[in-house]
């Protein structure tokens, strides 16, 4: 066999393995989710909308079975490039490269590399920031509210006229889309009655991601508000009746 083939197999593998792990990493940190422990897995799908992450789940045997193929193409030329003449001797080169592989892994990539590097990780459950709710808002006896919920948008204060049993809500709107802030803040809006539910009940909160709103009630993810496309009932909810009669 010829060693110094061996030695410049092990370097391309181990590129591309870092690639084929590493690209749908930094573009989408939930791909390989599957692989986290089971108790970090469910922190984060407490707010966070749940994706198929069991080991038997189909989505997580095509992700490992399609990179099981591979691997074994990639071993089965490397083995014959580098000479192996019978069944032993590929085995123990490719038994080799793959324990170097799993070493690398596990040493550099889990312990330096992605525990250094922000992009590959699970987006936090402060990734963005919820709703907030301050107890200064006030009605007189006449009924009208003495303050507004006032709220952020674009950059800019945006009052809507609504007394919200002593309270006010606030929310960075400049990633929420356009017919969405319409259909959610103004009062013939589809889901205004949504945003009032949000200002009425301390259970509720919301975080813009994606340009659209999620709503959580005590942390776990109940329903999904878009400006065009349909709302997207996660978890049955209360809150979700409001829904009854809407359009998108």
């Amino acid at each position: 066999m010829n060693w110094t083939i061996i030695i410049i197999e092990t370097i391309i593998l181990t590129l591309a393995f870092t690639a084929m792990i590493l690209i749908p990493l930094v573009k989408n940190p939930v791909w390989w989710i599957a692989d986290y422990p089971e108790d970090i897995q469910e922190e984060y799908f407490k707010t966070h909308e749940r994706i198929p992450s069991k080991f038997f789940s189909p989505t997580v045997l095509l992700k490992k079975g399609m990179a099981l193929l591979i691997a074994l193409a990639l071993l089965l030329v490397v083995v014959k490039l580098a000479g192996a003449y019978d069944f032993w001797s590929a085995l123990g080169v490719g038994y080799g490269i793959w324990l170097f592989i799993d070493w690398y892994d596990c040493f550099f990539l889990d312990w330096v590399l992605f525990a250094n590097m922000k992009k590959v990780r699970l987006p936090p459950s402060t990734w963005t920031r919820p709703i907030t709710r301050r107890n200064t808002t006030s009605c007189n006896p006449a009924g009208a509210c003495s303050s507004a919920s006032s709220l952020a948008l674009s950059g800019r204060d945006f009052t809507h006229g609504c007394c919200a049993k002593n309270s006010i809500m606030t929310i960075d709107t400049t990633n929420m889309c356009s017919h969405l802030q319409k259909k959610l803040f103004e009062e013939d809006g589809i889901y205004h009655r949504i945003w009032i539910a949000l200002q009425n009940d301390p259970e509720l909160t919301a975080v813009v991601r994606s340009r659209q709103l999620h709503i959580y009630r005590n942390g776990k993810i109940v329903l999904v508000l878009a400006g065009k496309s349909a709302p997207k009932v996660i978890r049955e909810d209360s809150v979700n009746e409001l829904l009854l009669g809407s359009t998108s």
